[in-house]
This record gives C-alpha cells, sequence and structure tokens, in this order.
C-alpha cells in the first residue's frame, strides 16, 4: 500500500480508502459524487466542510471488492489491514493500519507509525472478498 496524503482537512477517510484499493483519490471523489469540500451546517471538520461519510466509504469499497468491518464465516487478526479512527489533536481522524504499520494521511505525520502511537477510537478491518 502506497501511503496518499490529504490536501486539506476533510478528505482523511477518503484517502484511506484510495490506499485500500490501490486507487488515486480522485476515483474515490468520482465514485462518491463529491469532494467533500462543500461548507454545511453542523459540520464535524473545523473548516466547516461536507468531508466524507463512513457509510459513502464503505460502498466505494464494497464496489471494488472489499468490506470494512468482519464478515460473519472469518476470522479477521490484528496483522490484517484496517482504517483507524483515531483522535486527532481536536477531531477525529482516519489512518491506515496495513498490518505492518500505520499510513497516515496527515502530510505533516512521520513514516512507518505504529497503532500505539494513536488513541484508536474505533478499528475497522478491511476484509477483501474477490
Amino acid at each position: 500500500m502506497t501511503r496518499i496524503t490529504q490536501q486539506n482537512s476533510w478528505s482523511c477517510l477518503a484517502c484511506c480508502a484510495a490506499m485500500v484499493t490501490g486507487e488515486p483519490l480522485r476515483r474515490v471523489v468520482a465514485d462518491v459524487g463529491h469532494d467533500g469540500g462543500q461548507v454545511v451546517e453542523n459540520s464535524r471538520y473545523p473548516d466547516g466542510r461536507r468531508g466524507f461519510t463512513l457509510c459513502e466509504i464503505v460502498r466505494y469499497l464494497a464496489g471494488r471488492g472489499f468490506i470494512l468491518g468482519v464478515p460473519l464465516d472469518q476470522t479477521v487478526s490484528i496483522t490484517d489491514p484496517a482504517i483507524l479512527i483515531v483522535q486527532g489533536r481536536k477531531y477525529k481522524h482516519a489512518v491506515l493500519w496495513t498490518g505492518l504499520d500505520v499510513l497516515d494521511p496527515n502530510p505533516t505525520a512521520p513514516d512507518n507509525r505504529q497503532p500505539m502511537d494513536y488513541q484508536i477510537l474505533q478499528w475497522w478491518p478491511v476484509v477483501r472478498v474477490i
């Protein structure tokens, strides 16, 4: 998996999805139908942007043969890839666990981080089904 860095404050989850599939971020944007940059009321992002929802990302991944979560007939270990929702400085942030290290879309984050470097709020295993 190749690290993709976000160019704004609202696309970390979309960057993680692009890293999972190996596609460029523009493919996530095209599939979802927006770039997350629209200003909306009640935004969870610091600059009031729409961002990307987990449902949009789940749909994008499923369309490419990935399930986000644990299928009932398969066990998942911590060496399997996962999208992690972590606590950022002020807001939640998404990073990708490759099974070896963390790929953080934040362009200022150092390479080769580990899950213990973050306060993990959610761990979403990524399972390839095709």
